[in-house]
């Protein structure tokens, strides 16, 4: 059956069905026809699984443009990870909402968020951040809207974007008669997923490239990683090395193209032919055309002209897009660039090397702290299900490469398991939601006291709607009080993965050693099941809960998740004589860190009496703000030191809030008012970075033209200044 055909049994918009026609769409795959058929054109929501996310995303944005093609009055919104994403989603759907008669507009950077009429056309192409701010100062945006297609719902479990994206969809959840349709990679937890949104789960049935996943050593590295790459680029593949931070991405690149005076065994010979030599040559050109005098710019041209690229975010946007573009174009034999950037980044190679399973956090990088974290088992999945350029490539590898043996055997323990002809494929991840970290609820439960809620609603009742909330069937964050042996196990799945909390139970009780037993401390030893060593785990009352194996100190579990050896310890003592008559209480009390009411009380957003909690005009005013609470009240802390000014507030809060470098935030502030940026960028910056630093300026400053009052001191010179940094950002694009 023809595509069309097939689209006119679903009853699809006429006009809708022309456009198709005249832009020469043949046929549905598999895929697309399996959701068709499960009603995404008669308003079922769905979870579309497949590592193909561009074919997902077609038949999601046919239904999109179905739903209000066929109602004048429907209202529709295209969620993004980032703003390139979005960019390019709104170049090509706003051509064919302006075929229809639709108006489409974008919401795209925070400045945008922030202006009056955001968001007026019936198509939204947004991002999760940009939403987030613009439906907290104008509610009424998300009026009428029917249709949600969401680019990546897995993301809700990364740092920085994934609590904006699920505060989004908490909020669209409160409103009825909403179809999702939302793309994602298969995870442990679809079926919670699904749940979550409603949403029936369409996986995608075919495999038309041959994945084949390793984890090797080398003996040397270089050499061995030169004559591999060599091997793919022969055969007209694409190479993406990913490496823990920048400083190894820019150091790996120029030493692959021969820059870089060392082992000079380990430049690439990719035997490019005269013609494709001249198209790197005039990309190296085009790229070098901006922030000239920045050694960052000369580095990246001249690998580029040898046809290896590094891309991270201390490269400008605008070098970014277009390295982007010339690696979907094929142009680009060799790419490197951080771990953390390939999350997510869309791209898509033949061949992708993995170096190691440890990243550097951006911020931390830029501030020159030297911590690492461990990649979790959905991230190194993510980036290894990259291999593979669907149409193009026959067979793909996904290589993780580790330092030595028992490493080796480690990692695969770890993020990997066999198929049925032992072959290693990675562990499927699941989703972490980041709303149970306490600043995360308190941003909700202010929304839901300061905003339009239903009278005498608990606004505790919020969190029911987010995932962490359905997944974990919270009823109340306030259940801690309760310390018997039923409320101690709930709290510990609610601070665990569902693999760790599994993982926990298969370590058996022989494992286990009791230190230190006293009524507000326990201390023991868990053996490793990998390695001949023991862990050693502490539960204290005052300060909480620690323990010394590698998933602690690396994966960020501090905050708010535990590891196996903390959940099996726990339980253990739960159980032992010795321990039980004090462990309900001092887990517990270790793990409590929701205190949700009192840090709000305490910053004046709220007021607790006998009736409960009331907002205050200042909670109000934040909660319409259009930033986390987070963010607002570093502003108002800033703003209450009367003695400063207006620069001094901007760096102050520009430091709390990010990490960028103290001396990047004070030459930059010292150069403004400027006309372009590059007034502001010297020979030793990374020209990402003071873009960014100029956005974090621009979006502080656009807050305390909120805060401050007319009679304000500092009034005058931000309006001024909003003025200057508005001139700088339109230079940048």
């Amino acid at each position: 059956m023809s595509t069309l055909r097939e689209l006119e049994l679903q009853q699809v918009a006429p006009r809708l069905l022309e456009l198709l026609r005249q832009q020469g769409l043949a046929t549905l795959t598999r895929f697309q026809s399996i959701s068709v058929q499960q009603g995404i054109m008669r308003g079922n929501s769905q979870l579309l699984v497949t590592y193909d996310y561009d074919e997902a995303y077609m038949i999601g944005e046919i239904a999109l443009l179905n739903r209000v093609a066929s109602d004048h009055n429907a209202r529709a919104l295209v969620l993004c990870p980032n703003p390139h994403q979005a960019e390019k989603r709104f170049r090509s759907l706003s051509q064919k909402c302006r075929r229809l008669g639709i108006e489409a507009s974008e919401i795209i950077r925070r400045r945008k968020a922030i202006r009056e009429g955001a968001g007026s056309g019936r198509v939204v192409i947004t991002t999760y951040t940009s939403l987030d701010i613009a439906s907290r100062i104008k509610p009424d945006i998300l009026d009428r809207v029917v249709y949600v297609l969401i680019d990546r719902l897995d993301l809700i479990g990364q740092p920085r974007i994934g609590e904006r994206l699920e505060t989004v969809l908490v909020t669209l959840l409160s409103h009825t008669g909403i179809q999702y349709a939302a793309i994602c990679p298969p995870l442990e937890d679809l079926d919670e997923l699904g749940k979550w949104l409603s949403a029936k789960i369409i996986e995608d049935p075919k495999k038309d490239v041959k994945l084949i996943f390793s984890v090797k050593t080398f003996e040397d590295s270089e050499d061995s990683l030169s004559d591999l790459t060599e091997y793919v680029t022969y055969r007209q593949g694409q190479v993406m090395i990913l490496c823990a931070n920048i400083i190894t991405c820019e150091d790996l690149a120029l030493q692959l193209a021969g820059i870089r005076t060392g082992n000079k065994a380990a430049a690439l010979d990719m035997r490019l032919s005269p013609e494709h030599r001249d198209d790197l040559r005039l990309l190296s050109r085009e790229i070098g055309e901006k922030y000239v005098q920045c050694e960052t710019t000369l580095n990246l041209s001249k690998a580029l002209s040898k046809g290896v690229a590094f891309i991270h975010e201390g490269v400008a946007r605008t070098q970014r897009r277009t390295i982007s573009q010339a690696w979907e174009d094929g142009l680009l034999p060799v790419i490197i660039m951080p771990t953390r950037f390939a999350i997510a980044s869309g791209l898509r190679g033949t061949v992708i090397f993995l170096m190691g399973v440890f990243m550097q956090e951006f911020g931390r990088e830029v501030s020159q702290e030297e911590s690492v974290s461990m990649l979790t088992e959905w991230q190194l999945s993510d980036v290894l299900e990259a291999a593979g350029r669907r149409g193009i490539d026959n067979e793909a590898f996904g290589i993780v490469v580790v330092d030595n043996e028992s490493e080796r055997i480690r990692v695969i323990g770890k993020y990997f398991e066999k198929d049925q002809q032992g072959n290693l494929k990675p562990r499927l991840g699941e989703v972490d939601s980041l709303m149970d970290e306490t600043e995360n609820v308190q941003d909700l439960v202010l929304r839901q006291l300061c905003g339009k809620s239903k009278k005498d609603e608990d606004p505790f009742s919020v969190i029911d709607r987010t995932f962490w909330g359905s997944s974990k069937t919270v009823t109340d964050i306030r259940q801690a009080e309760n310390q018997d042996n039923k409320s101690v196990e709930k709290l510990l799945t609610l601070r665990s993965t569902r693999s760790t909390f599994s993982r926990a139970k298969e370590i058996p009780d022989s494992s286990v050693k009791f230190v230190s037993v006293r009524p507000d401390k326990i201390e023991g030893l868990v053996h490793s099941g990998s390695r001949e060593i023991w862990h050693y785990t502490t539960l204290r009352a005052k300060d909480g809960v620690s323990c010394s194996c590698e998933s602690w100190k690396y994966q960020g579990v501090r905050k708010h998740r535990l590891c196996k050896h903390l959940i099996k310890f726990a339980r253990f003592a739960l159980n032992e004589k010795d321990t039980k008559p004090y462990a309900a209480g001092v887990i517990m009390q270790a793990l409590r860190g929701l205190e949700v009411y009192d840090e709000l009380e305490a910053d004046r957003l709220i007021i607790r009496d006998r009736g409960g909690a009331r907002c205050t005009e200042l909670g109000k005013d934040v909660a319409v703000l259009g930033v986390p609470v987070k963010d607002a009240k570093k502003v108002m802390r800033a703003i209450a030191d009367k003695t400063s000014d207006l620069k001094t507030i901007l760096r102050n809060v520009v430091l709390i809030r990010t990490t960028i470098p103290r001396e990047v935030v004070d030459r930059v502030l010292s150069k403004l008012p400027a006309k372009t940026v590059e007034e502001i960028v010297c020979q030793d910056d990374m020209p990402g970075i003071v873009e960014n630093c100029l956005e974090e300026l621009e979006y502080i400053n656009s807050i305390l033209l909120k805060l401050l009052h007319s009679k304000h001191a500092a009034r005058k010179d931000s309006e001024k200044l909003e003025d200057s940094l508005l001139l700088i950002l339109q230079s940048m694009r």
